[in-house]
């Protein structure tokens, strides 16, 4: 697996692309329509099998010790195959370079029913995330968390 940062129209495409065939995660319109800008806004980067991006990442700098991971997103057939997890060790080892000390992710809760972001929350605790706070202001029909991990 190859990862690098994406530069050309072509990659945040295909990004783009994977973002709205992940329907469970990602099934509002307008919402897409602003990840498929922010996607193209802050750092991205892709997990390529054999030249074809299967997967992204896209962080947002948030102080110069923080970063919050903004979005991720991979082909569902290649879900547990540990692309995250290597894309997410290859941004962390980015950060640490840069000096960045605490990653941030905000995701829904465990007071949600939906059972693809319990696969989520799974993902992230797996990785070395914690539950850092609640997050009120989605609504009582989103009921959202914060998870940090110290890098």
């Amino acid at each position: 697996m190859q990862i690098k940062k994406a530069t050309t129209e072509g990659e945040f495409l295909e990004c783009e692309a994977i973002l709205r065939s992940l329907k469970e995660w990602f099934g509002q319109e307008e919402s897409n329509n602003q990840y498929a800008k922010d996607i193209r806004q802050f750092d991205t980067y892709v997990a390529l099998l054999e030249n074809q991006i299967v997967g992204y990442f896209t962080i947002k700098y948030l102080t110069k010790f923080s970063v919050e991971l903004h979005l991720l997103g991979i082909y569902e057939q290649y879900h547990r195959k540990h692309i995250g997890s290597k894309l997410l060790q290859f941004i962390e080892n980015k950060l640490i370079e840069d000096g960045i000390q605490y990653l941030k992710v905000e995701t829904l809760s465990d007071k949600s029913p939906d059972p693809f972001y319990s696969k989520t929350r799974a993902f992230y605790y797996k990785n070395g995330f914690v539950d850092f706070q609640e997050i009120k202001d989605w609504g009582p029909d989103n009921p959202g968390i914060v998870l940090v991990k110290k890098i």
